[in-house]
């Protein structure tokens, strides 16, 4: 939500760049493309128990 904010707000893509902005945006979906792809401790150790 609020990267999709950040690319559709043009006043921040006048003020940093379209270069900064577009790589700064391509970065944080990689970002976070990879958090949600982590297996956490958690998850393991919760999960495991039941297979």
């Amino acid at each position: 939500a609020a990267l999709s904010a950040f690319e559709a707000d043009l006043s921040f893509r006048d003020a940093l760049g379209a270069n900064f902005s577009d790589y700064y945006a391509t970065s944080r979906r990689w970002e976070l493309k990879a958090f949600q792809q982590t297996v956490t401790d958690w998850e393991r150790s919760r999960y495991e128990r039941g297979v």
